[in-house]
């Protein structure tokens, strides 16, 4: 890269100078010993690795048995069911908490008769959309007064304002009766069985992940990613964090390691159009990978043959992947390149506010206000989807939840300053 640009001295470059990875060096080495990651699977051979299974073994089967109890009322499973929801304990349990809701809901489809409080009702609520279940809105009509407002007296229900909120994000089009709430704090009621279940369970996911993210940076380490194109942004433990939100469960080990070297990937290539490359380079590349071979690499500057080369093996080792299971593989990500005066493509608050005429303020509550509405159609499809495709949806909405999450307050995957604490506590510090 030094001999182009010595040769080449007149060339402009678009640098960002990009802040270093929260993570640094944090997983270059192994933080625990005598492990190992075999295709995406871990193999631990530590004490603790057994003693955490043995003990979470117990408890598993302990809620197993209450959830599948039938002489306990359906009101007590809902609030076990949203104990487990959160704890991110459900993935031991699918099966299991999807039979009784379909037993619950068949048989009270809207707890007709109940003399349910404004918490309980809900609860209820939420936790059946959120399992695909349609539960009429309907059910909070009793709440209103003759003017169609939510009662004032509930004001002083902290919990049961605090759920009706956090009913209202599962709401669809039209159900104008769900767009009145408050947000007080919440007093959540948990055993300590379960909290110990959830204790254990954390730290031992925190065990898996750790590791995932050490054979990532040895895999960015191995291949010199961070040295030979120093002008991207290096984001391995960010976009791990990203992708953990969607797909947190063990069984999902070799698919976040999979997609992160993939966003990896494609993030060293965004960077390259929007902080590095020419306008000429950049055709040449999207020509080059346009023909997808070797040869095309003869037509690129020295730095751009590096990167092509790199691509090009990186995607043909995941196509022999996916070709050992039956399934090919091939992905082809080609932008064109638009230029600001700091190099970099417009934001899309940017893009709203010059086409409609708008200060940035106005801009981004417009657009805060489009997000709602399109979680409302999101919404509206879970609740149409059937069961299996529901499993495959749910890593998709996770992602765009984390989208809120990474840019709440700004192009948090650019600055990741606000998620250091998020990623330490998520997989650095073990809960005592």
């Amino acid at each position: 890269m030094g001999s182009q640009t010595a040769s080449q001295p007149d060339i402009y470059r678009p640098l960002a100078n990009f802040s270093p990875s929260l993570g640094g060096d944090l997983f270059t080495a192994s933080s625990v010993d005598k492990s190992l990651i075999k295709d995406g699977r871990r193999e631990v051979h530590l004490q603790i690795y057994d003693e955490y299974h043995e003990q979470i073994d117990v408890i598993k089967e302990e809620v197993r048995g209450t959830l599948m109890d039938a002489t306990i009322n359906p009101n007590e499973k809902i609030n076990l069911i949203n104990v487990l929801d959160r704890l991110s304990l459900p993935y031991h349990f699918e099966n299991e908490i999807e039979d009784q809701l379909k037993q619950i809901f068949n048989a009270h489809p809207n707890f007709d008769g109940c003399d349910y409080d404004l918490n309980t009702i809900s609860l209820q609520f939420r936790i059946f959309r959120q399992h695909g279940y349609k539960m009429s809105c309907d059910v909070f009509n009793k709440f209103k007064d003759i003017n169609g407002k939510f009662k004032e007296t509930l004001k002083s229900d902290i919990n049961g304002m605090l759920s009706l909120y956090e009913a209202t994000h599962l709401s669809t089009n039209g159900e104008d009766i769900l767009d009145e709430a408050l947000a007080p704090k919440e007093d959540e009621f948990c055993n300590s069985q379960l909290l110990k279940f959830a204790k254990l369970d954390y730290n031992l996911l925190q065990l898996l992940h750790r590791e995932e993210l050490r054979y990532l940076a040895k895999w960015r380490k191995d291949r010199e990613l961070t040295s030979k194109f120093p002008y991207a942004r290096d984001r391995m433990v960010e976009l791990y964090f990203w992708i953990c939100g969607a797909y947190f469960e063990p069984h999902y080990s070799r698919g976040r390691i999979m997609l992160n070297k993939v966003m990896y990937m494609l993030s060293l290539l965004d960077d390259t159009y929007d902080a590095y490359g020419t306008f000429e380079e950049l055709q040449r590349f999207a020509d080059a990978a346009e023909r997808w071979e070797v040869s095309a690499v003869d037509q690129l500057p020295d730095y751009m043959k590096l990167l092509y080369t790199i691509i090009l093996d990186f995607f043909e080792e995941l196509d022999k992947e996916f070709s050992k299971e039956g399934r090919s593989f091939r992905l082809f990500y080609i932008k064109e390149a638009s230029e600001q005066e700091r190099g970099h493509v417009a934001s899309a608050v940017e893009c709203f506010a010059n086409q409609h005429g708008l200060t940035e303020e106005k801009a981004t509550n417009k657009l805060r206000g489009m997000i709602s509405s399109a979680w409302k159609d999101v919404n509206e499809e879970w609740l149409k989807a059937p069961v299996l495709s529901r499993h495959l949806l749910t890593g998709i909405v996770n992602i765009d939840r984390m989208l809120e999450v990474i840019y709440e307050f700004g192009d948090g995957y650019t600055d990741a300053e606000h998620l250091k604490d998020h990623i330490a506590r998520l997989f650095v510090n073990p809960i005592p």
